[in-house]
């Protein structure tokens, strides 16, 4: 810093350390009516006004102070309180001045490079992108630290176009195709992400990040064999790289195959196995393919490590809910104190008091929760819908519903789920109304044109029109089981039999289920495979004994 500025500083550290009583128009007429020195007078409200959050103020008065000095102290705190408050013309004149005194300033040419990109300026952002590349040296270097700050631009759009026309610069770089295919991956645009990971692959065959990159645009549009193959072949030529196979493993987990997740976790906790993490994972992976018996173990040893005790016992309540052993239930629940799943919790044991036969009870705790806890009362009426609708009054869940609409008409969650709790009660136009409101304010809402589309597929002749919602909702969610489901019901309906199995059996490999069970056998059956349908319909029943949809196929079609 400027020996000549410390003394300003100083001042102005104590102004902001004995705090303004008054408004900074008020300061301004205290200091002097006709201030002797401008400098000192402009920095010193625009401190003041930023101290007190009047950004415009600051920004205007930083906007005198900058063509006035040639102090880089203050023009760097003047530059970065204009991006704060996203004045970015602003920034910009403040950079163009900041550049005239230090044009070789790094941290200058990153913000006119994120500046311009934010007004939209590509062209004036690839100047500064160039100088960066340029002043990195090296080529690797130059385009990591490139994807660092195309990375923190908020419109993902341009942060990727301008990757990729420096990418295209640079051919024979193969970070510079990673990169690209990242921020194209960020910015949703997978096809593009496919193909510029493809070219990196194809540049360098053994490049690890290439390829899982490629894997994450493949299975985001829809091709998920080939993206995992990629993958597993990939891990059998590194297998002792612990961090693709837990990249791995998530993938897995993201596309519901969740068996050969536990099996990757397995092995990963075979080389750490004292990992919480790890071992966290991998309790709520075998919950959720109902391997109960080791889920409790993963859980009990985190306690025996000391780890994420909290975690460890809300899970254990929810492991015995589903084993219906009520009182161990609830005797895990009461031990959560934490504030991150104390709520959480609490519906738990609402839950399962509801299941002991407490209904009243369980009713009157969901209340005193909402009471106590205004700002999860969403959250809170969704849970107290779903307990009456696991004890089975779908008519008391949806008036509970219809009370909590009637309290927040503009909350969208609210308003799916009494959409879906209509449905039960064959209140079809009601379902109707509802999910057409949710369209009304979030068009690329994937389930609600999921369950707008099924339900016209299921309960109405009206399959075109279900047709079109379905397959905006897999465009927008192609992993999707339950959308998958839907398509292949669809399919059945228009009476595309191959095309419906075909769906369907994705599904039901991705969710285990009783409706897509039910789904799929009744496919396999019209199409006269009853061999097939019997014993996907008896293996799914040993599994789901309660599910209606389920039993109501079997009966339907069974003599």
């Amino acid at each position: 810093m400027n020996a000549r500025c410390q003394p300003l500083l100083l001042l102005l550290a104590v102004i902001m350390v004995t705090g303004c009583s008054n408004t900074a128009t008020k300061q301004q007429q205290q200091v002097h009516k006709e201030p002797e020195n401008p400098l000192f007078y402009n920095t010193m409200v625009a401190e003041i006004a930023g101290h007190r959050g009047d950004l415009q103020q600051s920004v205007k008065y930083y906007q005198e102070v900058i063509e006035s000095t040639d102090d880089l102290d203050i023009i760097r705190r003047a530059t970065r309180i204009m991006l704060f408050a996203k004045q970015y013309q602003a920034v910009n004149q403040a950079v163009k001045r900041w550049l005239e005194l230090a044009p070789d300033d790094i941290e200058a040419r990153q913000m006119a490079a994120t500046t311009s990109l934010q007004q939209g300026d590509l062209e004036s952002s690839l100047v500064s992108l160039e100088w960066l590349l340029n002043f990195a040296k090296d080529n690797k270097k130059g385009f990591a630290l490139l994807a660092a700050i195309l990375e923190r631009v908020p419109d993902k759009q341009i942060a990727t176009r301008a990757m990729g026309e420096m990418a295209s610069r640079y051919p024979d770089v193969v970070e510079a195709k990673i990169y690209y295919a990242r921020l194209a991956y960020a910015a949703k645009q997978y096809e593009t992400s496919v193909s510029a990971a493809m070219a990196a692959t194809q540049a360098d065959q053994d490049n690890v990040d290439a390829r899982i990159i490629l894997a994450r645009a493949q299975i985001e549009l829809g091709d998920t064999d080939n993206a995992l193959q990629t993958l597993n072949k990939l891990l059998q030529q590194n297998p002792d790289n612990s961090e693709l196979r837990l990249t791995y493993a998530r993938l897995l987990m993201a596309v519901n195959r969740y068996e050969s997740a536990i099996r990757e976790f397995e092995v990963l906790l075979k080389q750490s196995p004292d990992n919480a993490d790890l071992i966290y994972s991998t309790a709520l992976l075998s919950m959720q393919v109902k391997s109960y018996s080791s889920a409790e173990n993963y859980l009990k040893k985190l306690l025996s490590l000391d780890k994420k005790q909290q975690e460890a016992w809300f899970y254990l309540g929810r492991l015995e809910e589903k084993r219906k052993r009520f009182d161990k239930a609830q005797s895990w629940y009461a031990r959560v104190d934490n504030a991150g799943l104390y709520i959480d919790a609490q519906m738990g044991a609402a839950r399962v008091q509801a299941k002991s036969g407490q209904r009243e009870e369980a009713q009157k705790r969901y209340a005193i929760l909402r009471e106590s806890y205004p700002e999860h009362a969403t959250a809170i009426w969704l849970s107290e819908s779903e307990m009456l609708r696991e004890i089975n009054d779908d008519q008391a869940a949806y008036e509970l519903l219809d009370s909590a609409v009637k309290l927040h008409a503009d909350d969208l969650d609210l308003r799916y789920s009494r959409a879906l709790a209509a449905e039960r009660i064959d209140r079809i136009d009601i379902l109707e109304s509802d999910l057409r409101l949710v369209l009304e304010k979030e068009p690329d809402h994937a389930h609600a044109l999921n369950a707008l589309g099924y339900t016209l597929a299921d309960r109405t002749n009206r399959y075109e029109e279900a047709l079109a919602y379905i397959l905006k909702a897999f465009e927008l969610e192609p992993n999707d089981p339950a959308i998958i489901d839907s398509m292949g019901w669809i399919q059945y309906r228009l009476g595309n039999l191959d095309e419906a199995i075909e769906y369907l059996t994705r599904a039901n490999e991705a969710l285990r289920d009783g409706e897509v069970a039910a789904h799929l056998g009744e496919v396999l059956w019209v199409r006269g495979d009853r061999e097939a349908a019997n014993a996907l319909w008896m293996k799914a029943l040993r599994e789901y004994p309660d599910s209606k949809i389920l039993i109501r196929a079997i009966n339907r079609f069974k003599p």
